[in-house]
């Protein structure tokens, strides 16, 4: 058995003191709030990963249909993600982890990372997917 890991954390510490701040603030606002701010996060997003305009319009379509409770109850899990390296040890299972060097909202932790994407930032599935699907071809193999 393998696990992969793309753009993610193994455990807590990995997540960015802004995203646990907006995190703690969105799960006490209406989710009429939510959706609106999802749709400002999806453009900053896009800027940031400098998306082409194509991934842009499905970006901020999938923050106008996300599920709200399944992606409030996702950020809350990974901010609260208690494994620790001894865990993940124990249970005897690998971790491949492939992370974007320059990711803004789960930083990088090297320790964990089995390769970088070192232009990579966030939204490596998107912006480097050729680059994603031949790493996971070639771990799944």
């Amino acid at each position: 058995q393998r696990r992969v890991l793309i753009a993610s954390n193994r455990t807590a510490e990995t997540i960015s003191t802004s995203f646990r701040i907006i995190r703690a603030g969105g799960s006490k606002l209406p989710k009429s709030w939510v959706r609106r701010g999802l749709g400002w996060a999806a453009g900053l997003f896009a800027r940031r990963e400098g998306l082409d305009s194509g991934d842009r319009d499905r970006l901020s379509e999938m923050a106008a249909r996300a599920d709200l409770d399944q992606l409030m109850w996702g950020a809350k899990a990974i901010a609260d993600w208690d494994l620790c390296e001894q865990d993940a040890h124990a249970i005897g299972v690998p971790i491949q982890q492939l992370h974007g060097r320059h990711d803004w909202v789960i930083p990088i932790t090297p320790k964990h990372v089995t390769e970088t994407i070192e232009d990579g930032k966030h939204l490596i599935t998107w912006t480097h997917r050729k680059l994603v699907n031949r790493w996971l071809s070639e771990r799944l193999n």
